[in-house]
């Protein structure tokens, strides 16, 4: 009986650890005091960050496809992730109506990431960029107009 309330133990160990350790991967907001956030954002985040997620868009097959009306762009924000350059990256994301696959109308947010000034291009994929954003766009976003992206499909 004493093995297995150690086994438990052990286990509920290995569980907390694991749920820190992933909490940890889902942290997002202002990393240190604002001037330091802003700083970080900085050197992350191009200036032009909104023409390049334009031409993202513009340049996929998969967005060619969709129908995008009433599009929002968020406020950037710095995040923990990309450990390889620093364990910090700029994200910004965009949310508009789309046509459902049973012709309804549906809200779809898709996350952009730049490091170094650079898009963070493994997440060329529309689905994975809807995947994060469902993480990654949930709080700390402000939004406004973003109508540079709107279109009918073609």
């Amino acid at each position: 009986m004493a093995y297995l309330v150690a086994n438990a133990r052990i286990v509920q160990c290995i569980c907390l650890f694991m749920s820190l350790l992933v909490a940890g991967c889902n942290s997002t907001g202002v990393v240190g005091d604002v001037a330091e956030a802003n700083s970080t954002l900085a050197a992350h985040l191009p200036q032009n960050y909104r023409r390049i997620i334009v031409q993202e868009i513009e340049a996929s097959a998969a967005y060619r496809r969709i129908d995008i009306r009433d599009a929002q762009i968020s406020n950037p924000i710095t995040q923990w992730g990309d450990i390889l350059s620093g364990g910090t990256l700029a994200s910004v994301c965009v949310r508009y109506r789309t046509e459902g696959a049973l012709g309804g109308t549906l809200l779809a947010t898709d996350w952009f990431s730049f490091t170094k000034s650079k898009l963070n291009r493994p997440l060329h994929d529309i689905n994975s960029r809807r995947s994060v954003a469902t993480i990654s766009c949930n709080a700390d976003r402000t939004y406004s107009p973003f109508p540079e992206i709107e279109r009918k499909p073609g």
